[in-house]
């Protein structure tokens, strides 16, 4: 019976095994979100992105504040009620008062429900100080917002130039590949006809094997450059298109620009609304120091109170007042603390000022240097790839040596990856000035607004305007790009400048 049991079991889990198995072929993956151009990227990525929702979550928070404040002004109601039993014993001897000793216990079913309403008619400033804090609470969280929305659309950017650029990169190996393979065939033909020995055959295959490597190396940072990209904007990259960047908006001068950062740039901005929940925050001190006065009105029904059998009612109106004399120094270190919390903030927006200067004059610095090197290597790679199509014409000829196209090759090769990498750094150089002086989501073309409040940033319609095609920037050899974490936690913009592949790793393999 036992054996029948066991292979009847058997044999259903064998059935459903098989069943889930067929269930498993029909399923259908369901594609994941993609993006293919930069409005729709950054669009994606400040409506999913974490750092944009937690932001969010906090205005949030501080919205609520706000009406816990104002809360203070209003009255409170607070109805009370008690039930249970009471004992009560007197022991009084004869005197003034009382004609007769008064000797006894009472046991009671005791019960004393009543209403109390409390009007505050001055506290000590501390409901308006409150109020007014909260309220600045409140603006500090609208440009943590912003703050964190142009960090999130710079990285999209960062994110976005890198893909493009080992798009292309990956495009010029696979064309180096093919050039490679075509030399080869024609030495193939001259080794057949005499021409050529198997040493030069050698020499060329060991050039397409080189070549060969350098497109697996380059595919495995576009995929990293894919998986980069899904983290931050939430969605895959798919076909991105090349958009125009529009020179007029990048500032005319240096001095231009480092005006516009110390008034517009985001963490400074930031940094005075610290300073001014800090300021707040202490002018709350004063409160202690200052009597309040509330207006109470009560009334009470006791049942069977104090030994007493019977109903008694009880109703007062009255204005209390209350001044705190002495405190244990509590109120004066308070006050102490919250001035050098006032004088940090100050400082720290100095640090951003600063801060905010130096990212405008490096990143024009570098837009310029890559504006200047992407001219020269303009026409160096024109300029080599005219020598290349030469030598062979040449070689086709008999004139010229297969080292001679090799040769060429390479130099057309490495001059076309560091003309890549230097529109990519020219970009990037670019968008971070931009998020330096703080318009980098007004320069994008098609309205978009941002998430902020219910899914609106206070009324703000953002512009979205393309940034260019170019790629990822070159490693980050400057070590001043790294400072200290905004005070949002995110990073100011230098931090978000990651350090970039150079161009000499995927061109340094010889070929």
């Amino acid at each position: 019976m036992k054996n029948i049991l066991k292979n009847t079991m058997i044999s259903i889990a064998l059935i459903l095994m098989c069943a889930n198995g067929h269930a498993g072929e029909n399923k259908t993956v369901m594609p994941g979100k993609t993006v293919s151009d930069l409005t729709s990227s950054i669009s994606e990525a400040l409506s999913t992105n974490p750092e944009i929702l937690i932001q969010k979550a906090e205005q949030d928070v501080s919205t609520h504040r706000v009406t816990q404040a104002v809360g203070a002004y209003l009255p409170s109601l607070d109805l009370k009620a008690g039930v249970g039993k009471e004992y009560t014993k007197q022991a009084y001897r004869e005197n003034s008062l009382a004609s007769i000793d008064t000797r006894g216990s009472e046991t009671k079913n005791r019960y004393d429900p009543s209403i109390t309403l409390n009007q505050k008619i001055f506290d000590g400033l501390e409901t308006p100080y409150d109020i007014r804090k909260s309220r600045k609470e409140l603006h500090q969280s609208r440009k943590n917002l912003e703050e964190a929305q142009i960090l999130v659309a710079f990285d999209v950017m960062d994110k976005y130039i890198a893909v493009r650029r080992f798009e292309r990169l990956v495009k010029l190996a696979k064309e180096n590949v093919q050039t490679h393979k075509a030399i080869l065939a024609k030495i193939k033909k001259l080794v057949k006809g005499g021409k050529a020995t198997s040493g030069d055959e050698k020499n060329v295959l060991s050039r397409l094997y080189d070549a060969e490597a350098a497109v697996g190396d380059i595919q495995g940072d576009l995929d990293t450059a894919y998986a980069n990209f899904k983290e931050v904007v939430g969605a895959e990259a798919q076909k991105l298109k090349t958009p125009k960047f529009n020179e007029s908006l990048i500032p005319k001068t240096v001095k231009e620009a480092v005006e516009m950062s110390l008034k517009l740039n985001r963490s400074v901005v930031v940094a005075r609304a610290t300073e001014d929940v800090a300021k707040a925050d202490f002018d709350k001190t004063i409160s202690p120091f200052l009597p309040s006065v509330d207006f109470q009105l009560q009334a009470r029904k006791d049942y069977d109170v104090g030994g007493k059998s019977g109903l008694s009612t009880n109703i007062t109106g009255q204005f209390i007042g209350t001044f705190n004399v002495f405190n244990g120094g509590r109120d004066i270190g308070k006050r102490r603390e919250l001035r050098a919390k006032m004088a940090s903030a100050k400082y720290s927006k100095r640090k951003e000022l600063r801060r905010a200067e130096k990212e405008v004059r490096v990143s024009y610095a570098e837009l310029i240097s890559a504006r200047a090197q992407s001219k020269a290597l303009r026409g160096a790679v024109k300029s080599k790839k005219a020598v290349r199509n030469i030598y062979m014409k040449q070689f086709d000829a008999g004139t010229r040596s297969f080292i001679d196209i090799l040769d060429a090759s390479h130099e057309y090769f490495l001059a076309k990856g560091s003309l890549i990498t230097s529109d990519a750094t020219e970009d990037l150089s670019a968008a971070r000035l931009l998020a330096s002086i703080g318009n980098l989501l007004d320069q994008f073309t098609g309205e978009m607004q941002m998430l902020a409040g219910n899914d609106k940033m206070e009324g703000a319609q953002l512009k979205l305007v393309s940034v260019s095609d170019k790629k990822n920037v070159k490693k980050e050899s400057n070590k001043d790009m790294k400072g200290n974490l905004a005070q949002n936690g995110q990073g100011s913009i230098s931090e978000r400048s990651k350090a970039y592949v150079d161009s000499s790793k995927v061109m340094e393999k010889p070929l």
